[in-house]
């Protein structure tokens, strides 16, 4: 019959469990209605602006061009800014995008002149 080393007599024949066990993989989560509903809206304020923004140049001078490419591109930041936070704002940015376009290009049509 064989002895146990010296020492070894009272320990346990097998390891216990660690004492934190790997964690379990979760399956992906689908995106929530409302990501899903915010990243269409950001296509369509891409759509908009690829539409009306790009063809402002139709009715009003570069200047007035510039103008309203900024107001996209300023519209564009704090819609990607705010997407997290209220997720709801960011469903409204296309409407908000072509609501700017119409009201920047009446004004100038009305206090410069503006024609097509």
């Amino acid at each position: 019959m064989e002895r146990d080393p010296p020492g070894t007599a009272d320990m346990p024949a097998e390891m216990p469990p660690p004492e934190h066990p790997p964690p379990e993989t979760a399956p992906p989560a689908s995106p929530s209605p409302l990501v899903v509903l915010g990243w269409a809206a950001f296509a369509a304020h891409v759509g908009v602006g690829l539409t009306f923004y790009l063809a402002a140049g139709l009715v009003a001078p570069l200047p007035g061009v510039l103008v309203l490419w900024a107001c996209w591109i300023g519209l564009t930041v704090a819609g990607l800014r705010v997407r997290k936070a209220r997720p709801w704002w960011f469903v409204a940015l296309p409407v908000v995008s072509v609501g700017v376009w119409v009201l920047v290009v009446s004004l100038g049509s009305w206090v410069f002149g503006w024609t097509a």
